[in-house]
């Protein structure tokens, strides 16, 4: 998927990062309050859709700030199967399978981020597209249906293990929100509508799993 090929190069390029910070050179302002580290992030989210099990795989990055906050990106895409039916005969295709990608603006705060174990909050608002695809081809292929572009919000709370000084295992809690669901096909000569999706299939509640994996610095003293 191009949101997770994104979210890996990133995540390269962020331990390419932290290996070459290891022999930087010393400067002027090295003793400012500031500190700033990076971290690359794959996770698991499990949520409903359509009122099934549904399991999305995803990953990001980020600058950390103080060892607490952090803002980066991601990219997130559906991987268990989901079908909309009685919508063969509008799309031409037999037993319709969903696709859902979404990507953007990740940001968090880590309390007590020096903790062994310690609270986080965190929060994804992406934009991304829902659409319709033949199961036997790639869900890229340029001939999906019913493409409808929506708003993601998912808000959440964590809580976050140390396990090394560049490992952090994240379990956290949120809702997911799916805005902007709006595609309808309308039937010919008749008023009479038929929406491709609707969004209490999409909204629901949400655990993650994530190994964040990067340069955790302690905190500045004051």
């Amino acid at each position: 998927m191009k949101y997770c090929k994104f979210s890996l190069i990133i995540m390269l390029l962020v331990f390419a990062l932290n290996a070459r910070s290891q022999n930087e050179p010393k400067y002027l302002f090295e003793k400012s309050k500031l500190s700033v580290s990076a971290f690359g992030a794959p996770y698991a989210e499990f949520s409903m859709l359509n009122d099934q099990f549904a399991f999305t795989g995803g990953g990001g990055a980020a600058l950390i700030f103080n060892n607490s906050f952090f803002i980066g990106g991601y990219g997130a895409g559906l991987v268990t199967h989901h079908y909309r039916s009685g919508l063969d005969s509008v799309v031409l295709i037999k037993n319709p399978r969903i696709s859902f990608r979404h990507g953007g603006l990740w940001l968090g705060y880590a309390f007590k981020a020096n903790s062994l174990v310690h609270a986080a909050i965190s929060a994804k608002v992406g934009w991304g597209n829902i659409s319709l695809y033949d199961s036997g081809t790639d869900p890229d292929y340029e001939g999906n249906k019913a493409q409808d572009r929506v708003m993601v919000i998912t808000p959440q709370v964590e809580i976050e293990l140390n396990i090394t000084s560049w490992l952090k295992l994240n379990v956290g809690a949120g809702y997911r929100i799916v805005a902007g669901i709006d595609k309808a096909y309308r039937f010919k000569d008749s008023q009479t509508e038929i929406k491709y999706y609707n969004s209490k299939d999409f909204n629901s509640p949400v655990g993650t799993i994530s190994l964040l994996i990067g340069g955790f610095t302690k905190k500045p003293k004051q």
